[in-house]
């Protein structure tokens, strides 16, 4: 198959089963999509018609936090296959990825699914291998709509399922899943992640564990805002990923908006950053500040009295600043780097870092003196 619908195959993302497949696609323009397939296959084909055209239709091009958006559905005859098109996210699996999970990510998938709860809708494929996430920790919910076809097709991952619903599988007419087994499957798949970050015993941390995770369903969340204003508490902690061999961390800031956009960044800085101090402070704040740029993006930097780096995350370019790097008085950075949490305060090594700066400047302006009387 190198071809479904209007979209040209680039290559096979996920293989879920021999019936569906999940594929990296672009269209005539060069526009990448993500696309899913489903043989034809008369056992199901009514199943299909029908999460079509009452799941999936109704959420075409809607824009939900957390949740890939759906921008077509078709049927494409050569291949005698159904197809979902989904807008292109460039994640992987989050079970492939799980050191990126983060609490952000779990906050907007949250508040989609809050917003799908809104209009009715409920019930979703929730799992490590069905929620895809990117390197800067962003994450979204794959497949909404088509959970009574990967439970016809047997490949939800029941260990993430709630105990009623895993007894419903076996038992439909048992009470049918509702959102309190969305929720329990979302904070299930982010449990790992919760433990190693946060200490479980605090009161928002063992709340949410606890009243989310519940045997019984009747005694988990009643409400999605009860659990989104317990998630809206805890603070951003990304997992921290070092590739240099060295225990000085120092933390580094941006904007609130841009803290889960700019973790990609930080990765790169503990790999490589230079850094140019200049001989002027700024001119709002007086702090120091300068350049830095590692191998795949560049911007500029502030050194926070409190001892932290600041980086305006939206004034940052995805790529490298070779000239930078290239003069004379920029200086390779032996630090670790990390949102969250730091063992080094910063503030005296830029100090004398500018100071530097400074002697080197007024050194250079007396050589020019000279150089003129002369």
């Amino acid at each position: 198959m190198e071809k479904i619908g209007q979209y040209n195959i680039i290559q096979e993302l996920q293989k879920l089963n021999g019936n569906l497949t999940f594929w990296l696609t672009e269209n005539k323009d060069g526009q990448n999509f993500e696309v899913l397939t489903i043989a034809k296959n008369s056992n199901y084909d009514r199943l299909i018609d029908r999460l079509i055209l009452n799941e999936i239709r109704p959420q075409l091009n809607k824009d939900f936090e957390g949740i890939q958006k759906i921008v077509e559905t078709g049927f494409d005859t050569e291949n005698q296959v159904y197809f979902i098109a989904y807008e292109y996210f460039g994640g992987q699996p989050l079970n492939e990825v799980y050191e990126y999970a983060n609490i952000l990510s779990l906050k907007e998938i949250a508040k989609g699914l809050d917003g799908l709860k809104k209009e009715n809708r409920q019930t979703y494929i929730i799992s490590p291998k069905y929620v895809s996430a990117k390197t800067n920790g962003n994450a979204k919910v794959r497949f909404i709509g088509l959970f009574e076809l990967f439970k016809f097709e047997n490949i939800l991952e029941t260990e993430y399922l709630s105990p009623n619903v895993a007894e419903w599988l076996n038992d439909t007419k048992k009470p049918s899943p509702n959102f309190q087994d969305d929720i329990y499957s979302l904070v299930k798949t982010f449990e790992q992640y919760i433990q190693d970050t946060y200490n479980s015993e605090h009161t928002v941390i063992n709340k949410i564990l606890k009243n989310s995770l519940c045997e019984k369903r009747t005694e988990r969340f009643s409400k999605y805002h009860e659990f989104i204003e317990l998630l809206e508490q805890i603070p951003f902690s990304a997992q921290i990923r070092i590739d240099k061999n060295n225990s000085q961390v120092v933390r580094v800031k941006t904007q609130p908006h841009y803290e889960q956009d700019i973790q990609e960044l930080i990765n790169s800085m503990n790999k490589n950053v230079w850094f140019l101090v200049e001989n002027k402070l700024s001119a709002e704040k007086e702090q120091i500040t300068g350049q830095f740029s590692t191998n795949n993006w560049s911007g500029r930097f502030f050194i926070d009295f409190g001892g932290y780096i600041f980086i305006p995350f939206n004034g940052c370019r995805n790529e490298k600043n070779d000239s930078m790097i290239k003069n004379g008085n920029s200086f390779l950075s032996q630090f670790s780097f990390s949102q969250t949490s730091a063992n080094i305060d910063c503030f005296s090594f830029f100090v004398n870092k500018f100071a530097e700066q400074n002697r080197l400047a007024e050194l250079n302006k007396s050589k020019t003196e000279l150089v003129k009387l002369w």
